[in-house]
């Protein structure tokens, strides 16, 4: 346990606690866990579909403006003024030449078993 303990501490894994501000290792489970293979293939089936709808989500300017104008204004409201910056002109129409531009997505999808085969998304 001191290994992965060091591990964590070099590579960011860290808590802080709150009532102290002192930083200690995340929790993390050093045993293998099951994990059966249908219910594996069906979170790699999954992943193509959802990360299209989370691509086609981030491309729709009015959705997100309408949907997150409301949330928390130092880290979501930062990130869609960010995005109204980039890609809508300040009337909030489309800027032309940037709908079609590259985008790089990097997600990652959480799963838990909710039953021996069904996957829950957790995330």
């Amino acid at each position: 346990t001191s290994y992965a303990t060091s591990y964590c501490s070099s590579n960011g894994i860290l808590i802080q606690r709150p009532a102290s501000g002192a930083f200690e290792p995340a929790p993390i489970s050093l045993l293998p866990q099951i994990f059966p293979s249908r219910a594996f293939q069906n979170a790699v089936r999954l992943a193509p579909v959802f990360n299209a709808l989370v691509d086609r989500v981030s491309r729709d300017g009015d959705f997100l403006t309408e949907t997150l104008s409301d949330v928390d204004p130092e880290f979501t409201g930062r990130l869609l003024q960010l995005y109204n910056r980039l890609y809508r002109d300040g009337d909030g129409t489309k800027r032309e030449g940037y709908a079609g531009a590259d985008r790089l997505g990097i997600l990652r999808s959480d799963y838990m078993l909710n039953d021996e085969y069904d996957i829950k998304q957790i995330e």
